[in-house]
This record gives structure tokens, sequence and C-alpha cells, in this order.
């Protein structure tokens, strides 16, 4: 009896450790069913996100900027996505979704590297730089506009895509006009 017990206690606690494990893997599994790259909580944090990387990205161009057209351009986008940034603040709290409050590592050093230019570069890799994050943008609000599954989110998405492909516009004829001075 003496060695019937500690291996009955062995196959208990090996079959617990199984059921433990199982139970993980199905718990996991469900998370990441229900968190699919395409939901309204990744809607919105990537929405903020990039808003919040604009507005970081136009108050570095709004101190190095030597072309008034840059720097007027910056101005806009730091006023119109700061707005956007407030009324995402306000649908995440709505919608009890957690938004980021700083931007993204990848997006701050590439901030941080356009800080260290001057004159005409700068001012050629800022729009360069915003075409690229404005097209990842349009991207995302486009996929909103379509797939966000809750009403107020999708016609916020609806509402604002047309100020994201105007910017868009924008900011590419910027860069054209700009490429050509210098």
């Amino acid at each position: 009896m003496n060695r019937t017990l500690p291996k009955a206690l062995r196959l208990a606690g090996l079959t617990a450790l199984f059921a433990l494990l199982a139970c993980w893997t199905v718990l996991a599994g469900q998370t990441r069913r229900a968190n699919p790259g395409n939901t309204d909580e990744t809607f919105i944090r990537s929405a903020a996100e990039a808003s919040m990387s604009q507005v970081d990205l136009a108050k570095v161009a709004e101190q190095r900027a030597q072309n008034p057209e840059v720097k007027k351009f910056a101005q806009l986008m730091s006023e119109e996505h700061s707005k956007l940034t407030e009324q995402l603040k306000q649908l995440g709290m709505a919608e009890g979704i957690n938004l980021p409050t700083s931007v993204s590592r990848t997006d701050a050093d590439a901030h941080r590297h356009l800080g260290t230019l001057n004159g005409p570069g700068f001012d050629k890799a800022y729009v360069q730089q915003v075409v690229s994050e404005l097209e990842r943008q349009n991207t995302e609000f486009k996929r909103g506009a379509s797939t966000a599954t809750k009403t107020n989110l999708k016609d916020f998405a609806e509402r604002t895509l047309p100020t994201i492909e105007s910017e868009l516009q924008q900011a590419k004829q910027l860069s054209t006009r700009v490429s050509r001075q210098g």
C-alpha cells in the first residue's frame, strides 16, 4: 500500500497537469479567435495610434521645416489630428476600449531620425513620412468603414475617411512641389 499511494498521487498530479494544459490550450485558442485582426478594437486602437503619430510628426515639422508650405501643412495636420485623437478617445471610453497613450516605438524612432535632418532634406523626408503614414491610415479607415460591427465606429470611420483622403492628396501634392524645389 505504501508504493500504491505515491503512484496514485503521481498519476493524479499528471492528470491534473494535462487537464490544465488542455484547458489553457482551449482558452488560448478562443482568445485568438475572439480578437481577429479586423476587430472594432483593433481599428480604434490603430486609428488612435496613427492620429497621435501624425500630431507628433507635425510638431517636429513645425519646429524644423524650412519651407513655409511644409510648416503650414504641419500645423494643419497637428490641428486636425489632435481633434481626431480626442474624438477617438471619446469613442474608446464609450466602448470601454483602452487606447494607446503614445506613438508606436517604430514611429517614434522614425520621428527622432527626422529630427536630425535640416533644411530641404528635412522637408522632403517629412512629407514622404506623412504620405506613408496617411496611406496606412487611409487603408485602416477604409477597413474600419467596411468591417466595423459597432455602428458608432463604422459611422466615425465613414465620416473621417474623406478627411484622411483629402490630407493624403494634399501631402502627395506637397511632396511633388517640395521635390522640385531642391
